[in-house]
């Protein structure tokens, strides 16, 4: 089954303007991919970016008070000159499940229409997985795919994928909402 991200378990999301993303640049050691969606490899870092002024620095745990050492005051000294920047800790809010083997995205397409295996590993992809927001990101190699869900998705989206590696026709969806 699925088992939790050991390796880029923290989640920060910085939400900047398109003229701070070049200053945070080289803080971060990397700039933003240029293509919405786009994923950069780090060392021992990922920045995807998900919208035109959001990207989210995902690291191992034992990475994380280390660059928030050097994030954290560039945004502060950015902000002090009327740079529209913000970072929010989302690790908690978004666990990641990790799914390898040659049969991984397969379970993925019984529930999301995206084919997650085009995406290749410098492309990630925000969208539904059985009806649940779920963010995709391919590992180099393409042996199998990071899926990122929003916390209260979790225990859904993991009796899902139990269901979905089981080969059941029958799966659950959480109910529609009105619109």
């Amino acid at each position: 089954m699925a088992e939790a991200n050991a390796r880029f378990d923290e989640v920060l999301a910085i939400q900047a303007s398109s003229r701070a993303w070049p200053l945070l640049a080289p803080v971060l050691g990397a700039a933003l991919p240029g293509e919405p969606m786009g994923v950069h490899h780090g060392a021992g870092f990922l920045l995807l970016r998900l919208g035109p002024q959001e990207g989210w620095l995902c690291c191992a745990p034992e990475r994380r008070d280390a660059l928030e050492r050097v994030v954290r005051p560039a945004i502060a000294q950015l902000q002090a000159q009327g740079v529209a920047v913000s970072a929010v800790d989302l690790g908690d809010a978004w666990p990641a499940l990790e799914l390898g083997g040659p049969d991984s995205f397969d379970w993925l397409a019984q529930g999301c229409a995206l084919d997650a295996r085009a995406l290749g590993a410098s492309r990630c992809a925000r969208t539904r997985l059985a009806q649940a927001p779920v963010v995709l990101v391919p590992w180099p190699g393409g042996a199998g795919v990071t899926v990122r869900v929003e916390r209260s998705y979790l225990d859904y989206v993991e009796r899902w994928l139990e269901q979905a590696r089981g080969g059941s026709s029958q799966m659950a969806c959480p109910p529609a909402r009105p619109l």
